[in-house]
């Protein structure tokens, strides 16, 4: 009813490909007259196709970490011994970008409660507590082997993630995070433009960092509509966990 024909110039973005797959079928049914299909693509899927990167495999990307590792931290470990670690170092790199933290602030030996102070003067006093707390056992006069050990790959981390970051957009790749984050930064400076005439997000809830971004930078840009899915009961209770997210979508992108 809104668009009309014009619905084939825009890009419809759903959380999943289920989603996507039924509002086609459903469309199919509706139309009486002939129509091109709009893009119908996953959050994912809108990732990839807009920021010119290719994701690689799991297996890929852990070798590539694992050399870069090896030669940063100057060990002789196999592969086989990194690989549930490096699984988890994917994971934390994954989640770096997706929230968009500044890697270089996060990967640092804060036992100096004043940098700490200096460096997160955008967190919460309970989140600046907590990394305190976590940071005050490591004093380097009474370092045990084992804090040793973590303090040296710590400050190592920032240099492997740089490096591999670098590799992967050398060859054309990226992991999730990264091409998110990619993507973003691409759109905010201008880079890219999106050549349909609306992006329509349908049925999101929880949204990452890069995922709020997205939205924000196409809103300022007036290419986006939102469409929520939620229930007046949940979502007028502020008490009730399942509104959380929600009301704060209202708010932010109505």
């Amino acid at each position: 009813d809104k668009y009309g024909k014009r619905l084939s110039n825009c890009m419809l973005v759903f959380p999943n490909r289920r989603a996507g797959l039924f509002f086609a079928k459903y469309l199919n049914e509706m139309i009486d007259q002939p129509l091109w299909s709009p893009k119908i693509l996953t959050i994912n899927d809108f990732f990839k196709t807009l920021s010119g990167l290719q994701t690689e495999d799991s297996l890929g990307l852990l070798f590539r970490l694992y050399k870069i590792y090896v030669r940063k931290m100057n060990v002789k470990e196999s592969f086989d011994e990194f690989y549930h670690w490096g699984e988890m170092l994917l994971g934390d790199f994954d989640d770096l970008d997706k929230y968009r933290v500044n890697a270089k602030h996060l990967f640092q030996n804060l036992a100096e409660e004043k940098e700490i102070d200096n460096l997160f003067d955008y967190l919460t006093s309970e989140q600046i507590e907590a990394i305190q707390s976590f940071w005050s056992s490591f004093r380097p006069e009474r370092y045990s082997q084992h804090q040793k050990e973590f303090v040296n790959l710590w400050e190592n981390l920032f240099a492997i993630y740089s490096d591999f970051r670098k590799e992967l957009e050398n060859e054309g790749l990226a992991y999730e995070g990264m091409l998110s984050r990619a993507l973003v930064d691409s759109l905010e400076s201008g880079k890219i433009s999106i050549e349909e005439e609306r992006v329509i997000f349908i049925g999101f809830n929880a949204l990452n960092r890069c995922e709020q971004d997205l939205l924000e930078v196409l809103k300022k840009k007036d290419k986006a509509d939102f469409y929520w899915d939620y229930d007046e009961s949940y979502l007028k209770n502020p008490y009730h966990e399942a509104g959380f997210f929600m009301r704060e979508n209202l708010k932010r992108f109505p």
